[in-house]
């Protein structure tokens, strides 16, 4: 063991968020990834986030937002932390502005379906979702 007085607060949550992120590798299986997330917004810019899309209901997608450290400063803030994703998993991202993406999870890679204002892309998904074309169409 080491002395984490010696460590900066700065230097303390990173290795918080290394540990808990070996944690969940060890106790994911082999489908599931891990991904980190750390953005730094100044309000009032929208809020970057992070959601998983887990079903649709009317058309519309439902949405589980995946929850970040926040770590305040003088005229910024930065969240930060990891979340898992299995393959075919889809998420909303919004990282900077308003612009929100959906991406796809294949094989420990997110890879981009498209601007998730736009109709088209939002069709394709729920597409998906229920089973009408494969994770590889998006």
């Amino acid at each position: 063991m080491f002395d984490l007085s010696f460590l900066s607060v700065k230097e303390l949550y990173e290795l918080q968020n290394k540990i808990k992120k070996e944690l969940k590798k060890r106790e994911l299986d082999k489908n599931s990834y891990i991904f980190d997330f750390e953005i730094t917004y100044k309000p009032p810019k929208p809020k970057p986030y992070i959601a998983k899309i887990v079903d649709y209901e009317d058309d519309n997608l439902i949405r589980e937002f995946f929850h970040f450290e926040e770590i305040k400063s003088k005229n910024s803030i930065t969240l930060m932390g990891e979340y898992s994703l299995e393959n075919g998993d889809i998420i909303e991202v919004r990282e900077y502005g308003k612009h929100r993406w959906l991406k796809v999870c294949l094989d420990g890679e997110l890879n981009v379906i498209g601007n998730a204002d736009k109709s088209n892309i939002k069709l394709l998904v729920l597409k998906y979702l229920k089973k009408e074309i494969s994770v590889y169409s998006l």
